[in-house]
């Protein structure tokens, strides 16, 4: 009898080990940068357990003349990200971020193509993945 309790005890284990290791979050993080003549860009992604997805945009103005609005909508094959901000005046950043869950996962091999629009003025970054 009580060597079937502890087979049973046993089973219930590793049952439990296999269900907690299941359910772990494994998180994947991949980054990608590019610069034009007026901005340099970098978009931070997390994954986790390939079901979820954070992306964070960050754009700094490097041109010269003084701006307020941007318009950018950063492009892959998972979906797009865009919006009309503010520039931040003190740091001439513009930080954007957004989540998806149960949409598909960006791919850390492909561009990203980000398109920015500012004072009448245009420029198209491509990102490209940072190792």
């Amino acid at each position: 009898m009580k060597r079937l309790v502890w087979l049973l005890l046993g089973i219930a284990l590793v049952i439990g080990i296999f269900f907690i290791m299941d359910n772990i979050v494994k998180v994947n993080y991949m980054s990608f940068a590019g610069k034009s003549k007026n901005w340099e860009a970098t978009i931070i992604i997390s994954q986790q357990n390939q079901k979820s997805e954070n992306k964070k945009l960050t754009l700094k103005y490097i041109g010269s003349e003084s701006i307020s609005e941007v318009e950018y909508q950063a492009s892959d094959l998972s979906g797009q990200m865009s919006g009309t901000e503010e520039l931040d005046k003190k740091t001439k950043q513009i930080i954007k971020e957004s989540r998806c869950s149960g949409c598909m996962m960006t791919d850390g091999n492909q561009t990203i193509g980000l398109k920015i629009k500012w004072n009448e003025k245009e420029e198209f970054i491509i990102l490209h993945p940072v190792s």
